[in-house]
């Protein structure tokens, strides 16, 4: 082989099988300039940026292109398509270059060999910036760490970001498959949680909302025996569901994987009020009344239950605006707003619809049989009201005792059950990595050019030392700009484990940092590490997936360190578990002052409404025993 010419003789003719060959990401209208073309733009989109479109053109059409440089740009190309098994290089050579020889030559160049590789992994696994981060202590798991630049809020880029990866991944799949290996994928983080999230409310809503109205719909059914009893309140609760998002977008609430369940909340509170005016409609009417006077009746015995329905309600969700989550905020104020929105539909367009539907006179069922389990009821809570009294309190003051064992937890993993994708993707991390839970902590030397000091350094280290060590921390792994510099010094003097450390000397120790920025590789670097002016640094913090107590735990146990042995330096905690963590118990502390005010004004309401303050306190009972009870 003298020269590129006899390559391109031995390429195939198919244009899309020769991009395919080369580079996955060509465009359709490179494809249609024709053959020489092609492989120019793939060879360019294959190849480092030193090699130039002239230089290429040069390469391609000239008869000086040596062995040399022809293995040199062939190699490059099989680099750019890596991971390669070694069958496929060898199928390609033999299939479209067709010399044996080549294949001795490249082999070399693009596989390790056995002795090669275990060197190889024993210093990885020797190696604390890879060992337990970037690959398992076995040595069979591998973790590739993507930091996405997106700008807040930005689902729909985090979506395609994702997509292309599984894209990606999915052809990997079917590579692996046809190769004969079993390679496993798994994709974890905070994007893929958000996304997770979304598909699975979206899963359970196309079974539950259907179910809920196959449900209402057969209740309704049972319960009036008509068909326009049937629909009619399915009819409310569509409007008022429609009104109520019409409503929301005009305010400017955005939908999220809190607001999706608005529906089926909507569906539970815009049925209620219906059924008391059917309920009442359908009584007067096999009384022999007619729709009008039945209608008049209805509304006149039911507007006042149903308005306080309706708006004790709106009261108690707007009690979730006491939440610091912005998605409860809007789930709460959007509620509220459809609850007040069906209770107008109900007592407009129900009435209007019913009056005008056609119903039979025919009395469906009588009365007495129909109210005979109601007074039995009645006759049996009358009679044993000592005994129920009794029983009812004895049962709620047990449950208000176990209200105390109540754990706190906010772990989102938690959210999703065995055998989801995310959760498994979630476990397998902790299980070989040991690691899915990150704390981010910012430790600021309050100096500029900071981080050159040996002793902020040294002191870093020690809290990782003093975190890795305490074995109820849980903690798997600790990383920090004193890691790299220990390790280059250690490779700066012949690699011997005596100079794993923080060098003494200022001057010295800014060498080794300059030495690190200026020759490492892609992905490497520390523009996430440090801050601009190189005053503080950022140390993570891994630990397996656990519950939010025990995550604030171990937190204010650094807290405690830091107040300790590091005051002098300003710091700052955070994490995407940190955060979970945090606002668990602020979250309740906002839900239980939410609820004590929304309790207050319910109660002080009905108090007015029926002009009595004993009324008022008894109110308090059906309200608060079935809240002890839960």
């Amino acid at each position: 082989v003298g020269e590129l010419r006899y390559f391109l003789d031995k390429l195939p003719p198919n244009h899309e099988e020769l991009v395919k060959l080369i580079t996955p990401y060509m465009t359709d209208d490179v494809i249609k300039k024709g053959p020489d073309k092609i492989l120019l733009a793939a060879l360019g989109k294959a190849l480092p940026p030193y090699y130039t479109e002239e230089k290429l053109t040069e390469w391609l059409y000239s008869n000086q292109l040596t062995q040399e440089s022809y293995i040199e740009l062939l190699t490059e190309v099989f680099v750019a398509r890596l991971p390669l098994y070694e069958p496929e290089v060898k199928s390609f050579v033999k299939k479209y270059i067709k010399n044996d020889q080549l294949y001795e030559v490249l082999e070399p160049k693009l596989f390790y060999t056995a002795r090669e590789l275990k060197e190889k992994e024993t210093i990885a696994l020797n190696e604390k910036l890879v060992k337990d981060l970037l690959i398992s202590a076995d040595g069979k798991t591998a973790q590739i760490i993507i930091t996405p630049k997106l700008p807040d809020n930005a689902q729909k880029e985090s979506l395609d970001f994702l997509g292309r990866i599984n894209t990606i991944l999915k052809k990997e799949n079917q590579r692996q498959k046809s190769l004969g290996t079993e390679y496993k994928f798994h994709i974890a983080g905070l994007p893929q949680m958000v996304v997770a999230f979304s598909d699975y409310i979206k899963k359970d809503s196309k079974l539950m909302l259907p179910m809920m109205f196959g449900l209402i719909l057969l209740t309704m059914l049972v319960l009036f025996r008509s068909g326009w009893g049937m629909i009619s309140p399915i009819l409310v609760v569509i409007f008022s569901l429609v009104a109520t998002m019409g409503l929301a977008g005009f305010i400017g609430y955005e939908l999220n994987n809190i607001t999706s369940m608005i529906p089926m909340i909507m569906m539970a509170i815009g049925i209620a009020d219906s059924i008391h005016i059917l309920s009442i409609f359908f009584r007067e009417r096999h009384h022999g009344k007619s729709k009008k006077e039945s209608m008049i009746t209805s509304i006149k015995l039911n507007i006042l239950p149903c308005f306080l329905t309706s708006a004790t309600t709106s009261l108690g969700f707007l009690s979730l605006l006491t939440s610091i989550s912005p998605p409860i905020r809007v789930l709460g104020m959007i509620i509220a707003m459809g609850s007040l929105l069906a209770f107008i539909i109900t007592i407009t367009f129900l009435p209007a619809l019913l009056t005008v539907l056609p119903f039979s006179k025919k009395v469906s069922h009588k009365k007495e049989e129909a109210m005979a389990w109601t007074r039995s009821l009645g006759h049996f809570v009358i009679q044993k009201r000592t005994p129920i009294l009794v029983s009812i309190s004895l049962i709620t003051v047990v449950f208000t005792i176990f209200i105390t064992t109540i754990n706190v937890d906010n772990n989102p993993v938690n959210y999703f059950q065995k055998g989801t994708y995310f959760r498994d993707a979630m476990d397998f991390v902790d299980e070989k990595i040991k690691g899915a839970n990150l704390i981010e902590v910012s430790i600021d030397s309050k100096k500029e050019d900071g981080i050159k000091d040996p002793g902020f350094l040294k002191k870093v280290g020690k809290f990782q030392e003093y975190l890795e060590k305490k074995a109820t921390y849980n903690v798997s792994h600790t990383n920090s700009l004193g890691d790299i510099i220990k390790t280059v010094n250690q490779r700066l003097n012949q690699d011997k484990k005596a100079y794993y450390k923080i060098p003494n000397d200022r001057k010295e120790l800014a060498e080794d940092l300059f030495l690190y920025t200026q020759s490492v590789p892609f992905g490497r670097d520390i523009n996430n590490q440090v801050n601009v002016n190189q005053s503080a640094i950022r140390l993570t913090v891994r630990r397996p997936s656990t519950s939010s107590e025990e995550g604030l735990r171990v937190m204010a146990g650094m807290k405690e360190y830091i107040d300790k042995n590091m005051s002098e330096y300003e710091t700052h905690t955070t994490g995407r578990m940190a955060v979970f963590n945090y606002i668990a118990p602020k979250m309740s502390r906002g839900m239980i002052i939410g609820l004590v005010i929304a309790i207050v004004v319910i109660t002080v309401l009905l108090m007015i409404t029926f002009k009595s303050v004993k009324m008022g306190l008894l109110s308090l009972i059906p309200n608060l025993i079935p809240l002890l009870l839960m």
